[in-house]
């Protein structure tokens, strides 16, 4: 198995952006290189450090749907938890993406007793391809425009906009009712209650009382690193070091998309260090 072979010169969440699989850092770190980034929303430009690899092979454990807000701003997608050859990472492929869309139209056809290989590069257009291989072949689609195998057709609506919310729906249904029944059966995992948001919820429950109390997890995160940054009790570390430490990310954006489970678990945990 080939792992997690860098481009440059590891971490373990990584994005398909800029043209390439990558980690994503806020500030300066080991082995990131700066790069200019436009928010499409507002206009700004940023600097933002990233971690290029050239390729990740590695064996799927787990697809996870997500689905979370920040700053009023809705978040959804799937999170495919993988082994790279002994490196835990989780690859994002945020919904509304040609990443994420390639990706559900050949799940059905993958293999999940070998190795998936992904790479991603950016084509003469501008735009990020995703190349998922196994045993050295592209995996191919099941689903195509001249084999569409049930699956929607985009509408052009009167502004000539393409909506494509018929196929994303029809693929998401793919899979959580063909692809990841598959995957857990192979897995032993057992099925998963889904929560109105699409969480899986018994999926990595805290055991500890206090965890299963917190009903939002994420607000009680936030309420216990702003209360704990600079203090003795956490050796005066700050906010993004926190967050750093218990979530491998400093990016609050990142720790939104952690499974619920483990975020009640990480919320209990940092309520018991503040003193009471």
């Amino acid at each position: 198995m080939k792992g997690l072979q860098q481009a440059g010169d590891g971490g373990i969440f990584l994005h398909i952006k800029h043209g390439t699989i990558c980690e994503e850092s806020k500030g300066p770190r080991e082995g990131f290189s700066p790069i200019e980034v436009t928010n499409p929303r507002s206009g700004q430009t940023s600097t933002k450090y990233i971690k290029k690899y050239k390729l990740v092979e590695a064996m799927i454990k787990r697809i996870e749907w997500y689905e979370r807000e920040y700053d009023n701003t809705p978040f959804m997608g799937w999170k495919i938890v993988m082994d790279a050859d002994g490196t835990a990472c989780t690859l994002d492929l945020p919904l509304q993406s040609q990443t994420a869309t390639r990706f559900m139209k050949l799940a059905e056809n993958l293999d999940f007793t070998k190795p998936v290989e992904f790479s991603a590069w950016k084509t003469p257009e501008d735009k990020t391809a995703l190349s998922v291989k196994q045993d050295g072949e592209n995996v191919p689609q099941k689903y195509t425009k001249d084999n569409p195998n049930g699956c929607p057709p985009p509408v052009q609506g009167f502004g000539k906009k393409w909506n494509y919310d018929a196929q994303t729906q029809f693929l998401h249904e793919r899979m959580t009712q063909v692809v990841i029944p598959k995957l857990n059966a192979l897995r032993g995992i057992e099925a998963e209650t889904q929560s109105p948001s699409g969480q899986p919820e018994n999926a990595t429950e805290p055991k500890s009382s206090e965890a299963a109390e917190i009903t939002d997890p994420l607000e009680s995160i936030r309420r216990s690193v702003k209360a704990l940054a600079g203090t003795k009790v956490v050796d005066n570390a700050s906010e993004s070091e926190l967050l750093k430490s218990y979530f491998g990310t400093d990016k609050w954006e990142e720790v939104t998309l952690l499974p619920e489970g483990l975020m009640k678990a990480m919320a209990a945990k940092l309520d018991d260090l503040i003193p009471f």
